[in-house]
C-alpha cells in the first residue's frame, strides 16, 4: 500500500508540474518521452539495488527528473522555432 501512494505522489507530482505555464508542442512532447524514459531508466536500476520497492522509487525518481529534463530540451526547442521579429 505504501508504494502505490509513493508512486501516486510521484505521478501527481508529475502532472502538476506539467501544467504549470502554457508551452508548446515539444515541451509537451520532451515531457513525456523524458518522464517515461526516465522512469523506464530509473526502475531498472534501482531493482538492482533494492528489488521490488528499489525499482519502485527509482521509476518514481526517474520518471520526476526525466520530466523536467524533457521539458528543458522542449522548452529550448520551442523558443527555437519561435519566428524572431527583426525592425527594420
Amino acid at each position: 500500500m505504501k508504494h502505490y501512494f509513493i508512486l501516486a505522489a510521484c505521478i501527481g507530482s508529475l502532472l502538476m508540474s506539467a501544467c504549470s505555464t502554457p508551452a508548446g508542442p515539444n515541451e509537451y512532447g520532451g515531457t513525456l518521452i523524458g518522464a517515461g524514459g526516465g522512469a523506464l531508466a530509473g526502475g531498472l536500476i534501482g531493482s538492482a539495488f533494492g528489488g521490488s520497492s528499489g525499482a519502485l522509487v527509482g521509476a518514481g525518481l526517474g520518471a520526476v527528473a526525466g520530466g523536467f529534463a524533457g521539458k528543458a530540451i522542449g522548452a529550448n526547442k520551442d523558443q527555437e522555432a519561435r519566428p524572431r521579429y527583426v525592425r527594420g
